[in-house]
């Protein structure tokens, strides 16, 4: 799918490249190159909340509110995905992937960036998590306008779990923070 997706906070409730609410369903073998921008906090370049997400890409550029990812904002789980699409504004959970949730075997080249005066949660592949992050890989730039919680893989993981984050990587440089 190709194409430009414009709103304001008040017009959508979440906002996806191809689906908006994805609940539970099973979304495999897709792409996008929609560009959105939305003022709305809940926005990804494949579905703006849930679904079951493997083996899709996205390529546009997403700028938002917070709460955002180049593939979803809140996926049930990311497998086999990546994102080239640059992810810009905003200020908090932003991720090259997702802004929260489980992600295996997916990565991200697409620049990421926060820009509000406090930006955090800003990571490679995820703003925020407490779920597994695994086999997965950054290379592309990480940035905000605060040094606080930017990371190369995950912005703010809290309360790490027995999930953790395994065998991921990022490209030196690209990020002002390690995790």
């Amino acid at each position: 799918l190709t194409g430009n997706i414009t709103g304001g906070k008040s017009d959508y409730s979440y906002v996806g490249g191809l689906v908006g609410y994805g609940g539970s369903v099973s979304i495999k073998y897709c792409f996008s190159n929609t560009n959105i921008t939305s003022e709305h906090d809940t926005v990804g370049g494949i579905t703006g909340t849930g679904g079951n997400i493997e083996y899709c890409y996205n390529f546009g550029t997403i700028k938002a509110g917070n709460s955002y990812g180049g593939i979803s904002s809140r996926a049930n789980f990311i497998k086999n995905s990546y994102n080239y699409g640059k992810i810009n504004g905003g200020e908090h959970f932003i991720g090259g992937i997702a802004s929260y949730g489980t992600i295996e075997n997916s990565y991200n080249l697409g620049e990421v960036t926060g820009n509000s005066d406090n930006s955090y949660g800003i990571g490679g592949i995820v703003g925020s998590t407490q779920a597994s992050i695994k086999n997965s890989y950054n290379k592309g730039i990480i940035s905000g306008t605060s040094d606080s919680q930017i990371g190369g893989i995950v912005g703010n993981y809290y309360e790490i779990n027995d999930n953790g984050i395994e065998n991921n990587y990022y490209l030196k440089g690209t990020a002002k923070g390690g995790l």
